[in-house]
């Protein structure tokens, strides 16, 4: 029996080929009305209805699952195969090469991530808080009650602060924010409000140019735009928002339940509400939904309307959600049962056990891999800012502060970690949340435990008063302070502490900050990016991905505060030089003077490539006798690793005395950069 109908090609509101650049590969249904803006549909529910007596009527049912690739040319085609097959098979080695960020592990060939336990929902400002009160709000109340194993991450646009530009108003801290939740990972990503062909909301939030920039293939989202125009796929004239967010062949999104035409507040609302209720169910064996049937259940459940046909499934329908198949359970708390409610006092240490299990909770001792354990703080009440004409100021919930987030070793299925609650949780009792992401080499599962109660200070808890130790470096550790780096450096801290780093975020100047080129007013929150090491609370990293520093010199000034809050502060320098133009900044090796080795270096400026790099020895009267070849693969901007044992091309030990070497290297863009220097034998 048919399941799924997957239309493998774009299409075009012209079949017989009148107008330019026209992409007519799969045929299109057009709705009879075709003159009329609202009423001009484009749909492909037409293909998937299958019973004698429908047609495209309102109240007409899907019977199958139907998606489109709009794919236009067999590149586009490979590309969109690869990206399904990457996400299928949990990764694969076919993006090995895709010139991805090597900093922040974008190369790993594994797309497991606890980015697959977190839900985005956006929410423009206009009309009147519509969209908060009548969409997302709605929606969040159906994830808090029916699946509290996903964390939801709210970005209404009025709750930020809204500037005014030549360009018109503007959201710089949503733009930033939406970009770092793609960059970093969403199962889902929901966005409500005014959009179009060209993206999303007047302030420009989500751009063309920004969705071709992401780079997230090991964290690609399902994207749901409700929104008018925003994938109008059968105009040839322009490639919209959605389309790119689709054919961007390194990240974007797998799949997109967009809109094709203009859609009415009231079918947005609906088809959002049907939507929530419908894609995070699992069937009897614990197997997530495919894409197709995510779409199928929501449509044939939202409102009766010809205008709900405007959401069309852009991916493969039989291609499943990310979700993780198996669960996470807590043994204990503390020593106390999962059953018994347990209080988490401020500077008190907890210790937490639990194991993983299949959907009938027999647990999985053959599960062996890594735990990501999240401990949130009560729910807190936010406020939008009522920045335009109308806008009300509207209370939303939102549960993002962290106490702790690690890493623990998972053996047999079992599992242990602890921490110390930090002195800035909210003091007020009430119920947190201990969300749970495991994964192995095969598979990985999520879980979810509100029974713990957090509140309160420990009168027996730490008595610490020496701040963190930071070690700050610039893409790897073998940075060194001064020196270069391209316009999109990451920022890497190694943090220790022996009480453990607060990144919760609840007490006024806490925060774990950097600050760059003394921009005080501009603190960048690093709370977020911190994880802890494997198996210990008392160290952890943070990588923070800069973007388009201008050329020059600039400094990084980094706060970090342990959980009895005790401070310390590191500072970086560095020259941004663009990588456009191969250079070596400094070369030598090291030790000079040698008798036995001696390693080289270089500093340069060519992060996350593979570089051919050649160094000729000479004497002082200019004859070669050594020619050294070796291909380095780079990640931050300083290489080392080349060795050489002071012989000559024919294996003969050379004499003492004062020889010339020239290193020369070649980009994978075959660009050249070299530098000669010298250094001396003393055998």
């Amino acid at each position: 029996m048919i399941k799924y109908l997957c239309l493998f090609g774009d299409g075009t509101y012209d079949p017989k080929d009148r107008v330019d650049n026209n992409n007519n590969y799969i045929v299109t249904y057009q709705v009879d009305n075709s003159e009329n803006h609202i009423s001009a549909l484009v749909t492909d529910d037409y293909f998937g209805m299958l019973d004698d007596n429908e047609a495209i009527f309102d109240s007409d049912l899907i019977d199958i699952g139907v998606g489109r690739l709009l794919v236009s040319d067999q590149t586009q085609a490979q590309q969109q195969v690869d990206k399904i097959e990457h996400y299928l098979k949990n990764g694969s080695s076919l993006f090995a090469n895709a010139n991805l960020n090597c900093c922040l592990d974008d190369n790993s060939q594994n797309t497991f991530g606890d980015w697959r336990s977190k839900v985005v929902q956006i929410a423009d400002d206009e009309e009147n808080g519509y969209f908060v009160k009548n969409d997302c709000e709605p929606q969040y109340e159906v994830m808090k009650v029916n699946h509290r194993e996903l964390n939801v991450d709210k970005i209404y646009l009025d709750a930020y602060p809204q500037q005014t530009s030549a360009g018109g108003q503007r959201y710089p801290d949503v733009y930033d924010a939406i970009t770092d939740r793609i960059s970093r990972g969403a199962l889902v990503m929901n966005y409500v409000g005014h959009g179009g062909e060209v993206g999303l909301a007047e302030e420009r939030v989500v751009t063309i140019p920004q969705i071709q920039s992401w780079k997230n293939i090991n964290a690609l989202t399902l994207f749901v735009s409700a929104t008018c125009e925003f994938t109008k796929y059968d105009d040839p004239s322009r490639v919209s928002a959605g389309e790119w967010m689709s054919l961007n062949p390194t990240g974007g999104a797998i799949a997109l339940m967009t809109t094709t035409r203009s859609v009415f507040f009231g079918v947005n609302s609906s088809v959002g509400l049907a939507f929530y209720n419908s894609a995070f169910d699992r069937d009897a064996a614990g197997i997530p939904k495919t894409f197709g049937e995510i779409v199928q259940d929501t449509k044939n459940v939202a409102i009766t309307s010809d205008n709900k046909r405007s959401f069309t499934l852009i991916g493969d329908p039989a291609l499943r959600l990310a979700m993780p198949r198996f669960q996470v359970v807590t043994d204990s708390i503390n020593g106390n049962p999962y059953q018994v409610i347990d209080t988490l006092k401020a500077l008190s240490k907890v210790t937490v056990k639990g194991h993983i299990v299949d959907v009938n909770q027999v647990a999985l001792t053959g599960f062996n891999g890594t735990l990501i354990p999240t401990i949130f703080d009560k729910i807190k009440v936010n406020q939008t800012l009522a920045q335009d004409p109308g806008s009300p100021v509207i209370d939303f919930e939102l549960q993002r502060n962290i106490l702790y987030k690690g890493k623990a070793s998972i053996s047999n299925g079992y599992f242990e970690f602890s921490f110390i609650v930090p002195k800035d949780i909210a003091l007020n009792y009430g119920v947190g949340k201990l969300s749970y992401y495991a994964y192995s080499n095969a598979s990985d599962a999520i879980g979810i435990d509100t029974t713990l109660i957090i509140g309160g200070i420990d009168p027996n808890g730490i008595n610490d008063s020496i701040g963190p130790q930071i070690s700050a470096f610039l893409n790897d550790e073998q940075f060194v302070d001064g020196g270069i780096s391209g316009e999109n450096p990451v920022l890497l801290l190694k943090l220790y502490d022996g009480s453990g780093i607060n990144t919760v975020g609840n007490g006024i100047g806490h925060d774990l900050t950097a600050i760059l080129d003394d921009e005080t007013a501009n603190p960048i929150v690093l709370n977020d990016y911190y994880v802890s090491d494997l198996n210990t609370f008392q160290s952890g990293t943070v990588k923070y991905p800069f973007s388009t520093i201008a050329a020059g010199n600039h400094t990084i000034s980094i706060k970090a505060w342990d959980v009895n809050n005790n401070s310390s502060d590191a500072k970086l320098t560095f020259t941004v030089q663009s990588a456009e133009t191969p250079l070596v900044k400094k070369l030598y090796n090291y030790p000079n003077p040698f008798s036995t080795s001696t390693e080289f270096m270089l500093e340069h400026n060519q992060s996350c490539q593979t570089m051919e790099i050649q160094i000729q020895v000479f004497t002082i009267g200019g004859r070669l006798v050594k020619t050294i070849q070796n291909q380095v693969s780079t990640q931050g901007y300083t290489s080392r690793g080349i060795f050489w044992d002071g012989r000559d091309d024919f294996g003969d030990k050379l004499g003492n005395g004062v020889y010339i070497y020239r290193l020369v290297y070649q980009n994978s863009d075959g660009k050249k950069a070299e530098e000669t220097q010298k250094l001396v034998i003393l055998n």
